[in-house]
């Protein structure tokens, strides 16, 4: 069978994870045009985090699918990833209810541990922590998380040891087309041939789209997170945020260095938030956030009273209208896939992505997923 020529477009954790699998694959003709460095936008800016405690068959999918890849790099010893667990919070009883159902799907569909706590048994295991407001929480001892910006530049090597091309510093100016194929991919450096082009471009989607000659309705909204030291927390990653509840929830997690840190996430988009640009916005954090989180930080948490501000940064989460990912050939590119909008969750999903990817390049399908969910046409139709 004829290689095909691959180029991939983006080397955040979307891009990377495709070019290692495809490369773990066999496809030897692989290029990722990267216009920083790998890990330049959200990527390096996020906490993380690789877990599966969420609440439907098809989430619980997403997250569960690519994670053999990740599970096969902690085995060779080429990814470091801290084990810490995970607890996600019920504050109601019907919190409760999906989280056992959660439970059951993780350990017969995909053979995952995972239990649901009482606030007693919480409270046993974790004692610092403020159980009085809670119902319960799930947990995944097996859970933890990665430092993105290692992961991928480790993918990135990983990839590059295989035949991959990994091109840093090459920034994507337009393309080239015959009939509806992309036939090349030109850079300020440069013009790449290509069979396929995979847009992982996260942020910069829309610009990406324009030179495509399609509408691609992502924008990004910014996420902002501090580091407090010293750390008064050994526990697991904990969360508040429960999916389907779209409100700014809070997270914290221990990190190296006796450092705590903590955020708030949603996988949603709030009617106050303004969508920004992802070459103008500031990564600095705000200082109301800072109090903001402070203080929900210290009801949960009593002793993080004691730990100080540190430092803080902001990253920014790619949402579509409907708050799903954007991924499969696109009809009218049919040479094209596009692999976005995580919306903050990039790190767990991008080895699922990267698998997809994988067998509709080498397949010309995949029943890993019901991809039409996820086309770029359900926005036009």
């Amino acid at each position: 069978m004829k290689q095909p020529k691959v180029v991939i477009v983006g080397g955040g954790v979307v891009g990377t994870s495709v070019a290692y699998r495809l490369a773990k694959n066999g496809v030897t003709d692989i290029t990722l045009l990267e216009k920083d460095f790998l890990g330049f936008g959200a990527s390096s800016r996020s906490a993380g985090t690789y877990q599966t405690q969420y609440l439907t068959r098809e989430d619980i999918a997403w997250k569960a699918i690519g994670r053999p890849l990740i599970e096969e790099l902690i085995k060779d010893g080429s990814l470091e990833f801290t084990r810490v667990g995970y607890l996600r919070l019920a504050s109601t009883p019907d919190h409760l209810e999906q989280f056992e159902k959660s439970v059951k799907i993780q350990k017969e569909e995909w053979g995952l541990t995972a239990m649901v706590l009482s606030p007693k048994e919480i409270n046993s295991k974790w004692p610092d922590l403020n159980t009085s407001d809670i119902q319960g929480g799930l947990h995944g001892p097996n859970d933890g998380y990665v430092d993105p910006h290692d992961l991928c530049n480790l993918l990135g090597r990983a990839a590059s040891s295989k035949g991959a091309r990994i091109l840093q510093n090459h920034k994507v100016i337009g393309v080239q087309t015959t009939g509806d194929k992309v036939t090349s991919v030109t850079t300020d450096k440069g013009e790449f041939p290509c069979d396929w082009i995979v847009n992982c471009t996260g942020a910069w989607a829309p610009t990406m789209g324009k030179m495509l000659g399609i509408d691609v309705p992502i924008r990004a909204y910014k996420r902002q997170i501090i580091a407090l030291k010293p750390t008064p927390w050994q526990g697991p990653f904990v969360n508040e945020y429960v999916p389907g509840i779209e409100k700014p929830s809070l997270y914290f997690r221990p990190e190296t260095g006796n450092l705590l840190l903590v955020s708030q996430h949603w996988e949603g988009i709030c009617d106050w938030e303004v969508a920004e640009d992802p070459d103008k916005y500031s990564e600095k954090v705000d200082w109301n956030f800072v109090e903001d989180i402070s203080h929900l930080l210290e009801n949960r948490l009593p002793a993080a009273g004691k730990a100080g501000f540190l430092r803080g940064w902001a990253g920014l989460y790619s949402f579509t209208p409907d708050e799903q990912p954007i991924l499969g050939v696109t009809k009218q590119i049919p040479n094209l896939i596009n692999a976005l909008g995580c919306h903050g969750v990039g790190v767990m999903i991008s080895p699922t992505m990267a698998v997809v990817v994988t067998e509709l390049i080498l397949k010309g399908e995949t029943d890993l997923l019901d991809l039409r969910k996820y086309a770029l046409e359900r926005f036009s139709s």
